[in-house]
């Protein structure tokens, strides 16, 4: 990879995995995710686009991003499923702590 954050490139890995399992992606999700700033889950997007070109698709009606049809994910499935299940472990976590 690019000289990516470990934050950023678990965030790039995330998105491509939401992509692969929910199917679409956008801006709430990310956001809900990471607990990061809308422009911060903009920027996250923007910099996915520039790391695999032609990979998604935007939607405008719908204001959410698809996988390209013919496209492969970006990342092995293994390193899929384990980000997105250590991002979903985390948020576990952290919401058992503030009830």
């Amino acid at each position: 990879m690019t000289d990516l954050t470990h934050a950023q490139q678990t965030r790039m890995i995330w998105i491509d995995a939401r992509i692969v399992g929910a199917g679409r992606l956008n801006r709430s999700d990310i956001i809900a995710a990471f607990k990061v700033s809308a422009q911060q889950a903009a920027a996250d997007i923007g910099m996915y686009n520039r790391l695999h070109p032609g990979r998604l698709r935007y939607d405008r009606r719908a204001k959410t991003y698809h996988a390209n049809r013919g496209t492969l994910p970006a990342y092995p499935a293994d390193l899929r499923l384990t980000v997105a299940h250590s991002v979903e472990a985390v948020a576990q976590v952290l919401e058992v702590r503030h009830d």
